[in-house]
């Protein structure tokens, strides 16, 4: 008799790390891209130093003060003109005066209100 083929083991389930919580709608939306961390550049060499005798001399500071005066005559400005002569009002300053106080009299005055029950 033909030997029965054995049954292939099943493949173990893969394991899935538990993650942290899951993030939010808005922190997957706006996710930032991980950029690979900057390799430290190397630190450059020092300069040596020049040697002392090649150092250049300085000059000692020099103050130089220039400035020059200068006087001119200011022009005269001849006087502003003189503004017309005030017109009189067209109306009655009295008669507006007093027509302005009958109003302002009626507007403070209590007055009937017309749609209340009472």
């Amino acid at each position: 008799e033909p030997e029965a083929e054995p049954e292939p083991e099943p493949e173990p389930e893969p394991v899935v790390e538990a993650a942290g919580p899951r993030a939010g709608f808005f922190a997957r939306l706006f996710r930032r891209a991980r950029h690979p961390e900057p390799q430290p550049e190397p630190a450059p060499e020092p300069e040596p130093a020049p040697p002392p005798e090649r150092r250049r001399q300085r000059r000692p500071y020099e103050l130089r003060v220039v400035h020059a005066v200068v006087a001119c005559r200011v022009p005269e400005r001849p006087d502003p003109p003189e503004p017309p002569p005030a017109e009189e009002p067209a109306f009655d300053v009295e008669r507006a005066a007093s027509v302005l106080a009958d109003v302002l009299d009626h507007l403070g005055a209590a007055h009937h209100r017309p749609f209340s029950r009472s």
